[in-house]
């Protein structure tokens, strides 16, 4: 069975925001690749965005950043699934992957995808963001995560 054609990615990153002006342009505000979150507050005061999950003892930061990917047909034209998985440096899958159906129109025609994602941050290190179309990996989003 011969693989339908993949769609160009013209950018895959996790930001602050991402505004989108009247004529179309979009402005990405504040990359991120690294994280560091404060686990200690004054004595006796509790953090914003914290959570404690069942049976432990020791709550766990909640953050959020929004996922642009940026698409271009190319030779890629109909209708595709586009998936973010997001993946703990232990190799697990947190939450439930998101999905996007995509119009593909072929040639210079694309989409711009953004996504909000709420991120428990569990365990420092290297988080990752899976971006597939129709279960063909496009590209990996890094994310370093530190406590401090």
């Amino acid at each position: 069975m011969e693989e339908k054609p993949r769609p160009y990615l013209t950018a895959a990153l996790l930001c602050e925001k991402v505004l989108i002006e009247q004529d179309g342009s979009v402005s990405v505000i504040r990359i991120a690749d690294r994280v560091q979150l404060q686990m200690q507050g004054p004595p006796g005061v509790g953090l914003a965005g914290m959570a404690m999950p069942p049976g432990s003892g020791e709550p766990v930061p909640i953050f959020n950043l929004n996922c642009f990917v940026a698409l271009k047909s190319g030779p890629a034209i109909g209708d595709y699934t586009l998936r973010m998985t997001f993946l703990t440096p232990s190799g697990n899958v947190q939450g439930t992957p998101i999905e996007h159906n995509v119009k593909l129109l072929g040639k210079d025609t694309g989409q711009n995808l953004i996504t909000q994602l709420y991120i428990a941050a569990q365990e420092e290190g290297l988080y990752w963001v899976i971006v597939t179309i129709d279960d063909m990996e496009l590209t990996r989003i890094p994310l370093i995560v530190v406590r401090s």
